[in-house]
């Protein structure tokens, strides 16, 4: 019923870990059948690495929630232009980007040719107690789906670390996206988007030149992503689904790191401050247990091709 928590642990530390082909594909399996992999003491950066992210403040912007890097472009979001600290707050983006990378692709060497350098992101608010509107809170169970980043049909794989030195970060988790989705996916509207016409999605196809000047992901979103998106606010709004799915909840202890795709793994995070986050974007194609992939599942349930 809920995810499988695997405990990775080697005593040569991150350098010896998933060092076997066999190791790496049984840990992809876990994955992809919605586990949560976890490596209970690889914090990657260093004791005055985290007192500096303990210290740090990012610019209060409705754009930003937190401090984000983006690798490819060697860019960072979310902390102040103007600041001395700047400088520093992006090359230990960049370190923690290439730790994280050299971690998964240890652990995770099928996906590692393949995969999509996505956001780095530090997040310095305590999630207890925040107010925000309800598609933007984190206390909420869901699944992940970006406004801006379709990826028609691609998996989201999260590696996240408490950068905490004294509390854990806590999370709540539920049952599989398998169960999610037969219980609600119809509801959240998916006949509807499965139903989009070829001429439609001709239309957004053409339209999407357009769009990405305007700086705008809206045309290139395939059904999936769109129904994605739908199913990420349904169920934050969705009382019964907050309030009646059976919950496990998970301790992830200072220093931790731990791995899932969060495209399937509904979770909220129910407190814990200072955390850091990488996210992977992993082709249909690199799975090894592919009927468990959302898109999959969410093309049974319809009968309809959810891509472009």
């Amino acid at each position: 019923m809920f995810p499988e928590l695997r405990l990775v642990e080697s005593s040569a530390g991150v350098a010896g870990i998933g060092k076997s082909g066999f190791a790496a594909e049984e840990l992809c399996r876990v994955l992809e059948n919605g586990g949560i992999l976890v490596l209970p003491n690889t914090p990657l950066l260093g004791e005055a690495d985290l007192s500096f992210l303990a210290s740090a403040r990012q610019v209060k912007s409705k754009f930003h929630k937190n401090i984000s890097f983006k690798p490819r472009l060697n860019r960072l979001t979310g902390f102040d232009r103007a600041s001395a600290e700047r400088t520093r707050m992006q090359a230990l983006m960049h370190k923690y980007s290439l730790l994280a990378t050299e971690l998964m692709g240890q652990l995770l060497g099928p996906y590692r040719r393949q995969w999509q350098l996505d956001f780095a992101s530090f997040r310095p608010l305590a999630e207890q107690g925040r107010t925000e509107a309800t598609r933007y809170r984190n206390d909420l169970l869901h699944i992940d789906a970006f406004p801006t980043r379709p990826t028609n049909g691609a998996r989201i794989l999260r590696v996240f670390t408490n950068a905490n030195s004294s509390q854990p970060r806590v999370w709540t988790t539920t049952v599989s996206f398998k169960e999610i989705a037969g219980r609600f996916a119809l509801e959240a509207g998916l006949k509807r988007i499965a139903d989009t016409t070829p001429a439609r999605r001709r239309a957004l196809r053409l339209a999407a030149p357009l769009f990405r000047l305007a700086n705008s992901a809206f045309a290139d979103r395939s059904p999936y992503d769109r129904f994605m998106l739908k199913l990420h606010d349904f169920l934050k709004r969705n009382s019964v689904f907050q309030q009646q799915t059976p919950k496990l909840r998970v301790e992830f202890a200072p220093g931790a790191t731990w791995i899932a795709f969060t495209d399937m793994v509904a979770h909220a995070v129910e407190s814990g401050q200072f955390a850091l986050e990488h996210t992977y974007i992993v082709p249909l194609g690199a799975m090894m247990v592919r009927d468990q992939a959302p898109l999959t599942i969410l093309e049974k349930l319809c009968g309809k091709v959810l891509t472009n």
